[in-house]
């Protein structure tokens, strides 16, 4: 008769809890990604990170427009990146680029009236797909993960563990 196997170490079993939960976490936002970036295009012709880079560009006074090194650092994507999305919103009239008054090596962007526009219709349809995604009695839960992930991004951003 074979023995059964030993029980899992709690130290072992936590860890496998934690990647397990971390897994869910990264899937969560594929299925978020995807419902968001489908609907986007399907009522507003844009995708995502064409809305992200209208959403963190409306942060910016609009008076200064947003640099694009800090959209970059914002979207988390490089200065390549960030100047294709650029584009794209520039090629749609939803933002203008200009050059920084101040240093010619600094470029700004600011949105357009229409811009301005679709940021705001952007955020009722991502409002609208949370609220169809996710279950009335979890709005809190979805609250709190909401300022996890901004605490753990700004930690990360600061240079401190997420």
């Amino acid at each position: 008769m074979t023995a059964p196997p030993p029980a899992p170490d709690p130290d072992t079993r936590a860890a496998e809890d934690d990647v397990s939960g971390l897994l869910d976490v990264v899937r969560l936002q594929i299925v978020l990604w995807n419902r968001v970036d489908r609907r986007l295009r399907d009522e507003l012709g844009l995708t995502l990170g064409q809305f992200e880079t209208l959403w963190f560009a409306a942060r910016a006074p609009e008076e200064a427009g947003a640099r694009t090194v800090d959209l970059a650092h914002a979207l988390r994507i490089t200065a390549g990146g960030v100047s294709k999305l650029v584009d794209r919103v520039v090629g749609l009239g939803l933002a203008e680029r200009e050059p920084d008054a101040t240093d010619r090596r600094v470029t700004r962007v600011r949105l357009t009236a229409a811009g301005r526009d679709r940021t705001r219709r952007g955020v009722d349809v991502c409002a609208a797909e949370l609220r169809e995604t996710f279950p009335a009695d979890r709005a809190a839960d979805l609250a709190a993960l909401g300022r996890l992930a901004t605490g753990l991004l700004a930690a990360e951003r600061q240079g401190g563990a997420a």
